[in-house]
């Protein structure tokens, strides 16, 4: 028997993995065991899911087997008795001729070239119902499946590697795990199938998770195995050789879509999968990250990059400028370089190691160790700017200082640069800050110290709540 219950739906788009154009001349079906004269039966797994797609069969490419009794090569099943409908490639030489078994056939070096694809999608229906991965991203392979997990991309990932060679891997899975597992487990098998994306030479882009309307009770568990993922990417980058382009970036998709407000008309009717309307988001998101994969960004949201893996070239240009000046000032730069420090323009994150600061004081304090060429400005709660605190400097629409801004999380902004400090370094009320009663009694942060079960929700007269604005009180730190 050769009944498949692993179809995958593959589509590829002539690219760099092809020496020319396919016209429908090059291509045709045989009959039994052979090939028209002037064409030739395929040698390959790749070309024959090239042609596959190129043909607009009716069925995708299901596996590959080595059976005398079909015929060889690449051969096409359609209401078959005893085949699974679609397109088979037969390592067996020559085969045989099978009931209504078509070969697929193609003009002599049709197949040349074929060594490579630019980029494979895999993973779950994500990645199965995106069916314009074609057009948008040439030399590409799509080899979703429907409900797949992760440990069943696992599965199926060394031989897909072998066969197609990818320089990039497009990978979506996960969220079909989290129904039955926990994160941990999930995300290890995550990182077993990055491994060896990583191990054959190439470069993977995971896109993150949504907010499905129709898996509230997940999202929790989303967002935590999500933040594993980042941090091994971080983790990955960090260790990667200044050489080597980012191993794994992330799209936080999750973020984003909460971010414009996570309309219905992202999904499809399920409100699980997504709309061409959402699809046209991860288009657009992967353009951009591969577009920029030279840059070294590690995490992307909404377009923009949040994490860059700099953090070693800032800390040493640092260093390199403290070491010309006298012992005492090198003491001090140095400290300042490590406990403090400027984000990237544009982001809304900080780099490894670091935290955003999350009181008017601390972002004070950083800016007397910075010596930054404006001052304090003010606060605010503005969501469409970086959230803690961020220095503008001849940024479009922004004062020329340091902003505290209470908006959790923010967003990146052209210019904006948020200030970060080490996890720790930030844990003093701030002494500005005052919630005024109904008796016009001016309160303090040593009020909130006193019942903080009960107080630390105030929000203060700027806008701002005492859990933020008032660490010590609130044991926060």
């Amino acid at each position: 028997m050769k009944l498949s219950s692993n179809i995958i739906l593959p589509a590829l788009l002539s690219g760099t993995c092809l020496l020319k154009p396919v016209i429908a001349q090059q291509l045709t079906l045989g009959a039994d065991n052979a090939c028209p004269s002037g064409y030739t039966k395929l040698t390959t797994e790749l070309g024959c899911t090239v042609a596959n797609s190129q043909l607009n069969l009716s069925y995708g490419f299901v596996d590959t087997e080595n059976e005398d009794t079909w015929p060889g090569g690449c051969y096409h099943c359609d209401n078959v008795a005893g085949c699974t409908d679609g397109t088979w490639f037969n390592y067996a030489d020559p085969g045989a001729a099978n009931k209504g078994a078509t070969p697929i056939c193609a003009e002599q070096g049709w197949e040349d070239g074929f060594g490579s694809v630019d980029t494979l999608f895999v993973g779950d229906s994500d990645i199965a119902r995106w069916d314009d991965t074609n057009s948008n991203f040439p030399g590409s392979i799509n080899v979703g499946v429907g409900g797949y997990t992760c440990d069943e991309v696992n599965s199926d990932i060394d031989a897909h590697l072998a066969t197609y060679k990818p320089k990039k891997v497009v990978i979506v899975c996960g969220e079909n795990d989290l129904w039955g597992q926990n994160v941990a487990r999930t995300f290890g098998d995550f990182k077993v199938v990055i491994d060896k994306i990583i191990a054959s030479g190439a470069s993977a882009l995971y896109l993150g998770t949504k907010p499905e309307p129709s898996t509230k009770s997940l999202w929790n568990k989303y967002q935590q195995y999500d933040a594993m993922v980042f941090d091994y990417a971080d983790t990955l980058a960090t260790n990667a050789l200044p050489t080597v382009a980012v191993p794994l970036t992330a799209i936080d998709v999750h973020a984003a879509f909460v971010d414009i407000g996570n309309p219905r008309s992202l999904y499809d009717s399920d409100r699980l999968h997504l709309s061409s309307d959402g699809y046209a988001y991860w288009n657009t998101w992967t353009t951009k990250a591969f577009d920029n994969s030279a840059n070294g960004c590690v995490r992307w949201k909404n377009g923009v990059c949040e994490v860059t893996n700099d953090t070693t070239t800032t800390t040493t240009t640092t260093a390199s400028t403290a070491t010309s000046t006298t012992t005492t000032t090198t003491a001090t730069t140095t400290i300042a370089a490590q406990d403090v420090m400027l984000a990237e323009a544009g982001v809304n994150v900080c780099p490894v190691g670091y935290t955003k600061l999350s009181t008017a004081q601390g972002c004070k304090d950083a800016m007397d160790q910075l010596d930054l060429s404006h001052d304090f400005v003010d606060t605010e709660n503005a969501p469409n700017w970086p959230g803690g605190c961020y220095y503008c400097d001849t940024v479009a629409g922004c004062t020329d200082g340091i902003w505290f801004n209470s908006a959790d999380p923010g967003a990146a902004r052209d210019g904006a640069m948020p200030i970060c400090a080490k996890q720790g370094w930030e844990c003093a009320d701030d002494g500005d800050w005052t919630f005024t009663n109904k008796q016009s009694r001016v309160n303090m942060c040593n009020w909130v110290a006193k019942k903080p079960g009960k107080r630390c929700g105030r929000q203060g007269d700027n806008g701002i709540i005492a859990y933020d604005a008032c660490p010590v009180a609130c044991s926060s730190c």
